[in-house]
């Protein structure tokens, strides 16, 4: 089970610059939120680096996937290590003031921008990809990678906005086009 704990009111900081900015932040509307997933004998697969906390009985691997993935990584910039917590316990992922969107996967394959994983299901397989178009690639500026979901079960990504600001447009046999950095 997986959930996003918001938080309501933010006491400062003992810096007066980072208390200045929780400040603005919460005046104009921002809220820091948190993921936090129950695992009870079950999996979780996060990004590199987005682990604040746990609490429980894990076993914890961290591969690096081989020498494909390193190269992959190094032309899409995404971290090669996606770490994998199996048991049972409490996880607290990073605060961030950013948003995040809930995808529940029913044997699908999703492709979505390179930087907005940020956890999983142990059951969705998240790989690099290369982009089927080399124009956008290139000329684009959003690299020659992005991410690939596949599989069942939830995943979750960060947005730049709430889910809510997200439009989704249902194409039937139509092409659209869209600049690259408004598309997730």
């Amino acid at each position: 089970k997986a959930e996003v704990i918001a938080y309501s009111k933010l006491a400062g900081s003992n810096d007066v610059t980072v208390a200045k900015d929780i400040y603005a932040a919460y005046r104009a509307g921002m809220r820091l939120k948190q993921v936090r997933v129950h695992l009870n004998q079950s999996e979780l697969v996060i990004e590199s680096g987005a682990l604040h906390y746990m609490r429980g009985t894990f076993d914890i691997e961290a591969k690096s996937g081989g020498a494909g993935k390193w190269l992959k990584s190094k032309l899409s910039g995404e971290s090669t290590v996606k770490p994998r917590y199996r048991g049972t316990g409490l996880i607290h992922l990073e605060p961030t003031f950013g948003h995040f969107i809930f995808l529940d996967l029913k044997n699908e394959t999703w492709i979505v921008d390179q930087g907005m994983f940020y956890a999983s299901e142990g059951s969705v397989n998240v790989d690099a990809v290369m982009q089927s178009n080399v124009s956008s690639a290139l000329f684009g500026g959003e690299g020659l990678f992005q991410t690939q979901l596949m599989g069942q079960g939830w995943a979750i990504l960060s947005s730049p906005v709430p889910p809510e600001e997200i439009v989704k447009i249902q194409l039937n046999n139509e092409r659209l086009q869209v600049d690259g950095n408004f598309a997730l």
